[in-house]
C-alpha cells in the first residue's frame, strides 16, 4: 500500500466515523448491524 492510498484509506475511515457517530442514534444503528448490541440496546453474548 503506497503512502497515498494510505492517506485515502484513512479519510475514508475518518469521514464513516464522523457520519456513525453523528447522533446517538446513528451509533446504536451501527453497533446493532455490527452485531455489537441487541435491538434493546445491551452488549451481544458475544461481547459481555
Amino acid at each position: 500500500m503506497t503512502e497515498k492510498e494510505l492517506k485515502r484509506q484513512i479519510a475514508a475511515v475518518r469521514k464513516t466515523r464522523r457520519k456513525v457517530c453523528a447522533t446517538k442514534e446513528s451509533a446504536q444503528a451501527f453497533l446493532m448491524r455490527a452485531g455489537i448490541v441487541t435491538r434493546s440496546g445491551k452488549l451481544a453474548k458475544a461481547y459481555r
